[in-house]
């Protein structure tokens, strides 16, 4: 059985009030899903605003339906309109937000090569993922650091698979045109 058929049999189970299904489903997307808000919003705030995308989620699993992005793909679009939430709450309040650490950019799923960067390389690429644009950090946020597929960050992002592909390519490219350019300082 594949990730999204055993997703849809316990969103069907959480539907019916079926607490460990809904433990299952938290389970399986917490560990990203927070990275996703640190990163996007600040460590002070992540586990409100976490909070808040689950408590949506429960209120309106009813109108969840199964697509390509799966309840992942769905939860994390729920994510993204919660924190765009709290940055207009915070801009009309006139309060300031923490910026999130540059020590939050966890990849979920690391690769082989990423256990032999060195503390210097690893601030390097931090930095200079700071130095890429918003779509291009949110994007790369999304593939990268909450692991979702790319038909998942099209669904939640509004866009077609073929260009968050294209999008993708360019900020890495872009990312490693700026590492680059450090390198050579």
């Amino acid at each position: 059985m594949d990730e999204n058929a055993s997703q849809a049999k316990l969103v069907e189970a959480a539907r019916s009030g079926d607490v460990v299904a809904w433990e299952a489903l938290y389970r399986s997307v917490y560990p990203r899903l927070r990275a996703y808000v640190v990163r996007r919003a600040g460590p002070a705030e992540a586990e409100d605003l976490v909070n808040e995308t689950m408590a949506r989620a429960i209120r309106g699993v009813g109108r969840f339906r199964l697509g390509p992005a799966g309840f992942d793909g769905w939860v994390f679009g729920i994510a993204r309109h919660v924190v765009a939430d709290h940055h207009r709450g915070v801009a009309r309040s006139g309060r300031t937000v923490e910026a999130a650490s540059q020590d939050a950019v966890v990849a979920v799923h690391p690769a082989p090569e990423d256990s032999a960067m060195t503390g210097v390389e690893h601030m390097q690429v931090r930095a200079a993922f700071e130095r890429l644009g918003p779509k291009e950090r949110e994007l790369l946020e999304l593939r990268v650091v909450a692991g979702l597929s790319t038909e998942q960050v099209a669904d939640v992002l509004g866009k077609r698979p073929g260009a968050v592909r294209t999008a993708q390519s360019r900020a890495l490219e872009h990312l490693r045109r700026i590492v680059t350019e450090g390198l050579d300082a």
